[in-house]
């Protein structure tokens, strides 16, 4: 990934992750966790404290447009959707996992600077 694409990727998920966080509940607390896979991937996961995502709305979350936050000057439902975009222009999966604590998983094939 290029620089901008690996800080919008991490970005937007730790910015999801704070707001889901200060929204719950104490004590509130987001994890990243980033490594290799035995099968060389990138694996990135972020987790919250947070109340989940409605299972409603879980099939949604990564389209462009859709949000579960309030909208704003600023815009809504762009962050997840350009995440979903890098990972799939890179050949990689992201997913959320159902349950709590709420966590969005990354895998990113191995580059070949890395085989």
């Amino acid at each position: 990934l290029s620089p901008v694409d690996q800080v919008a990727l991490v970005g937007n998920l730790i910015d999801n992750a704070a707001d889901a966080a200060a929204a719950g509940d104490a004590p509130r607390w987001i994890r990243v966790q980033l490594e290799r896979t035995s099968e060389g991937e990138l694996l990135i996961a972020v987790s919250d404290s947070g109340e989940g995502v409605p299972p409603s709305v879980a099939g949604r979350i990564f389209e462009r447009g859709f949000s579960t936050k309030p909208a704003g000057s600023a815009g809504r439902g762009v962050g997840l959707a350009l995440v979903r975009e890098i990972v799939d222009d890179a050949g990689g999966t992201v997913t959320l996992t159902s349950g709590l604590p709420t966590t969005f998983r990354v895998i990113l094939p191995q580059s070949e600077s890395f085989k």
